[in-house]
């Protein structure tokens, strides 16, 4: 078996044989208890159209082999694709199988220690927002310099902070790229109040560049930054109930971006939430920033 007949197996019915039957149907839309973890409510996502799944639960997905790779991870610390292709082709006599031990993940002491917060004030800040395009006093509505001390090296250094929901920090500066914990999504509340509209970004630049565009100091409808596509499933204690009528995505124009862009659209379809692709937009550009920097060097 290769690798794209092993993609052509369906999701389905492989969930089936590994004894797991849907939970809830909507079109092309399953859902089932993750089979890749102990849960109550069911937040494994297959869409049967494109034959992909997504856990919401673990923030992973993907195709067929990329699920054997994550089920065959369970207990071990490498599998190969070898490996999975291997298990997907006895997997077709398969007609019951033995549960295996969770292990939970080793928690590890955070790096990045805060020593101070405040206005965005250091030239060379401000000097990197212009690289990306972003206007300044924009800037100076979202943005903090924080001031950090590494753990790891005892340096410490200052940096560009957008605020989360709980207390981090995600921190930008032209060399460096990381987060105070703890990793959470980012709400700004919209001018419109109430909003019937939510819009999502993986990251605040891609936020910032569209109300450059736009040129507006605060977004129109509520807005959620991801900070990280492995956040995703945050947003959807953001999204349900609230009354919103439509969720627009503005993710990156890559692989990452089309598999948590279809997640996002199972999420609208669960909460009966007509859902956008905004990345039309801007394609062929990886992201609104690219656009931005493209439509400025115009």
């Amino acid at each position: 078996m290769n690798i794209d007949q092993a993609k052509a197996i369906a999701l389905p019915e492989l969930l089936l044989k590994l004894g797991h039957q849907p939970v809830r149907e909507r079109g092309c839309d399953l859902w089932y208890l993750s089979p890749l973890r102990d849960e109550k409510t069911a937040s494994f996502h297959i869409n049967t159209t494109r034959n992909v799944w997504y856990d919401f639960g673990s923030d992973k997905g993907g195709d067929t082999v990329s699920f054997a790779q994550e089920y065959l991870r369970i207990g071990r610390d490498k599998v190969s694709i070898a490996d999975s292709l291997h298990w997907l082709r006895t997997m077709h006599g398969v007609v019951s199988f033995i549960p295996r031990t969770f292990h939970a993940p080793t928690a590890t002491a955070p790096a990045l220690e805060l020593k101070s917060l405040t206005k965005l004030a250091l030239p060379q800040l401000y000097n990197y927002l212009d690289t990306r395009g972003i206007d300044r006093n924009l800037a100076r509505r979202y943005y903090k310099q924080a001031q950090v001390f590494n753990t790891n090296t005892s340096k410490t250094f200052t940096a560009i902070s957008f605020a989360n929901e709980d207390g981090g920090h995600e921190l930008r500066n032209a060399f460096f790229k990381g987060c105070i914990a703890p990793k959470r999504i980012s709400f700004i509340r919209g001018a419109t109040s109430p909003s019937a509209q939510i819009h999502i970004f993986e990251g605040s630049v891609d936020f910032l560049s569209t109300l450059v565009l736009a040129r507006r100091q605060t977004p129109e409808h509520d807005t959620i930054v991801l900070n990280s596509l492995s956040c995703l499933r945050q947003a959807l204690p953001y999204i349900s109930s609230y009354g919103y009528t439509r969720l627009c995505a503005w993710l990156d124009n890559d692989q990452a971006g089309d598999t948590a862009t279809l997640a996002l659209q199972a999420m609208a379809a669960q909460e009966k939430i007509a859902f956008r692709d905004m990345r039309t937009i801007y394609k062929p550009h990886k992201d609104v920033n690219d656009f931005l920097m493209h439509r400025k060097a115009r």
